[in-house]
């Protein structure tokens, strides 16, 4: 068993790396800097390398703290309680075989009460593009969930109308990804293109994925 630490300024995470997978021991960020991505950036840093090694993940959260939020933090990156307890709950993320190359996208028509928000919201995109206020030309959202509970956890604008769009896009498809294992993926719009791609993976041992454009 390699026990291995990584630490920042800020934050840190330890754990345990045995034949039988990953044993998050801590993962921890100082109180005057949570909220702000840092957990999940190093969370997905140990499920990034169970991927690689086709491994479970496994760690205990305590659940006796009010408005901590730890189970639903660790749900929303695909952990579901395998031992539930008042003090500490056992929680796993399954292991992920590695996935196939990625299909051809298939090519999907928006349902009718979504085409007006894509033409309304693009106009006004492409609008404030050319006055300057944000450079890119593709937007995205980054969404995960499992055990019944799920949303976006990433968004390169900070646009609700945006974001609940590209989330009804994804919801098209993939209703109810968060339920029991659940999923997760990345919605990306080219605002240039107008072309919007949802690439979605569901958490169980074999990763199914799939790729969409409207």
């Amino acid at each position: 068993m390699d026990k291995l630490c990584k630490a920042y300024e800020n934050s840190s995470v330890t754990f345990d790396l045995t034949k039988d997978g990953i044993h998050l021991e801590m993962l921890w960020v100082d109180s005057g800097f949570r909220r702000a991505g840092l957990g999940t950036t190093l969370l997905k840093e140990i499920t990034d390398l169970a991927d690689t090694l086709q491994m479970p993940v496994t760690l205990q959260a305590r659940g006796d703290i009010p408005d901590h939020g730890l189970l639903e933090f660790y749900q929303k990156h695909g952990f579901y309680v395998t031992n539930a307890d008042p003090v500490v709950n056992a929680m796993r993320r399954p292991a992920v075989s590695k996935p196939e190359p990625k299909p051809e996208a298939k090519q999907y028509a928006l349902e009718d009460e979504l085409q007006p928000q894509r033409a309304k919201i693009r106009e006004r995109l492409m609008i404030d593009k050319l006055l300057g206020k944000f450079k890119e030309t593709e937007v995205s959202i980054t969404y995960a969930g499992s055990g019944d509970s799920g949303g976006i956890d990433v968004c390169s604008l900070d646009d609700p109308e945006l974001n609940d769009f590209l989330f009804a896009v994804m919801w098209q498809l993939h209703a109810g990804y968060e339920n029991n294992d659940g999923g997760g993926g990345t919605v990306t719009w080219d605002l240039v293109q107008d072309k919007i791609t949802v690439d979605h993976g569901n958490y169980y041992t074999a990763s199914e994925d799939t790729l969409a454009e409207f």
